[in-house]
């Protein structure tokens, strides 16, 4: 993009979509003029179709550019018991130091990343497991909900645990 790729891409379908104005226009205006060609649905389509083939090849690939811009989303999940480890992969990637504790995290904690170009979102998240804690309750059920968003979901827990839920 930085070359200039999109506003060559724009120019060309600028014209393509001037020159299908033009014949339109000249079908309106000089219609009952003799000297001036008559419309042509064909000659129309030769402008527009390969015009409209190009616009959805850019939309086909319109979410991968999207990704490219927005980035990843990782989300880091595991059970209360490692949260030192969730939150040191969170905070350490992002260069800053991490003094969780089991049990602390209630929000989550975002850290934006770039990896060789690629803009990744670290976030930590309260660890999950059943309690009758009504702020943690909040926070595992936000993790719960986020996790449907993300585009990797990080499990970590003690070696020989159970698999993730």
């Amino acid at each position: 993009m930085a070359g200039g790729a999109l506003r060559r891409q724009v120019d060309d379908w600028r014209g393509g979509l001037v020159e299908a104005s033009a014949l339109l226009a000249a079908e309106l205006d000089f219609s009952d003029e003799s000297d001036v060609g008559g419309f042509s649905l064909d000659a129309l389509g030769r402008v527009l179709c390969p015009l409209m083939a190009r616009m959805d090849e850019v939309l086909r690939r319109a979410p991968a550019s999207e990704r490219l811009r927005d980035g990843f989303m990782v989300l880091i999940l595991g059970p209360p018991t490692p949260a030192s480890r969730r939150c040191s992969i969170c905070w350490r990637g992002g260069g800053r130091d991490c003094f969780g504790n089991s049990g602390t995290t209630r929000d989550m904690i975002e850290v934006e990343l770039n990896l060789g170009g690629m803009p990744v979102t670290l976030i930590d998240t309260a660890g999950l497991r059943e309690t009758e804690d009504a702020v943690e309750c909040i926070g595992v059920g936000r993790a719960r909900a986020r996790a449907g968003e993300a585009d990797l979901l990080l499990w970590l827990s003690e070696a020989g645990a159970a698999p993730p839920p």
